[in-house]
């Protein structure tokens, strides 16, 4: 887990930087994207600790890639996509935990 937020935040960063963002003003938006990424990792992983229901596991899942998005983590959100089939609720929990840490 802590090694996608890892990930995440330098990607973010060096997607600033090329957008010609200062250091000063990446600083909060990296936090702040960290902060919601453990947040939103936490919350899914005790979601699939507890067995819950499908739609909240999706609505986790569906944040944290939408998370990872904005952060330029592409290749985890590709991988994740690729492991989790919200049209026919199939939730491989064990892919999925193996792929985030948690």
């Amino acid at each position: 887990m802590q090694q996608i937020i890892t990930d995440s935040i330098e990607i973010a960063t060096k997607q600033f930087k090329s957008f010609g963002f200062k250091d000063e003003q990446i600083l909060p938006l990296v936090s702040s994207g960290k902060r919601d990424l453990t947040n939103e990792m936490n919350i899914l992983k005790e979601l699939l600790v507890q067995n819950s229901d499908t739609e909240a596991i999706n609505n986790s899942i569906h944040a944290l890639k939408g998370l990872l998005s904005t952060m330029g983590n592409k290749d985890i959100v590709k991988r994740l996509s690729s492991i989790h089939n919200e049209t026919e609720n199939i939730i491989n929990v064990s892919q999925i935990q193996e792929l985030l840490g948690l």
